[in-house]
């Protein structure tokens, strides 16, 4: 598919790119409404962008039709290499936190999303999409998390790449969250 994207960049975030490069922070606000707009559907929904930024300042009647945050977005899609970007995924976590008030259930739904839309092969860990609250059923008699899980779910674990790091992310909650308690 080789279909031509026009972005006419409506919101004002990043004006500067018209004549120069963006400098990180533009290229953070444009990743972040590139990724608002991706759906599952392929298809165009209205959206309600909100962020700290004064272009991103919403009135009551659209504060009252969008009542529900369905995502957050930040980061940086321009790279993923941290020796071109100077910057590590514990910096922008770090970032999300202080700059943008975005609390640890918060982070973690952000960590627990970035996998379940990963490009990692097999299946998820979670019956259904998006919705982090019942795990798949050959690991539904498991603690999840478990360090050493066993029997039907440790053979859908190692058969499902993208399950077993989904895993390894809530054995690793679970270890922090044991010291903070």
């Amino acid at each position: 598919m080789n279909e031509v994207c026009t972005f006419t960049g409506a919101l004002g975030l990043a004006q500067h790119w018209i004549d120069r490069r963006l400098d990180p922070k533009g290229q953070r606000w444009v990743s972040a409404c590139l990724l608002a707009r991706v759906n599952f559907h392929d298809q165009a929904e209205a959206i309600s962008l909100r962020g700290l930024a004064p272009e991103l300042t919403v009135n009551t009647d659209e504060q009252e039709i969008y009542t529900v945050e369905e995502g957050a977005f930040f980061g940086n899609l321009s790279t993923d290499d941290e020796g071109v970007s100077r910057i590590d995924l514990t910096h922008e976590y770090t970032r999300a936190a202080l700059e943008y008030h975005l609390g640890y259930l918060d982070l973690k739904k952000m960590a627990r999303t970035s996998l379940e839309h990963s490009f990692l092969p097999g299946e998820s860990l979670w019956q259904k999409l998006d919705e982090f609250t019942r795990v798949n059923a050959a690991c539904a008699s498991q603690k999840l998390g478990a360090e050493s899980p066993t029997g039907p779910c440790l053979r859908f674990l190692k058969g499902n790449e993208r399950a077993e790091q989904q895993w390894e992310l809530e054995h690793r909650f679970a270890v922090f969250e044991s010291t903070i308690q």
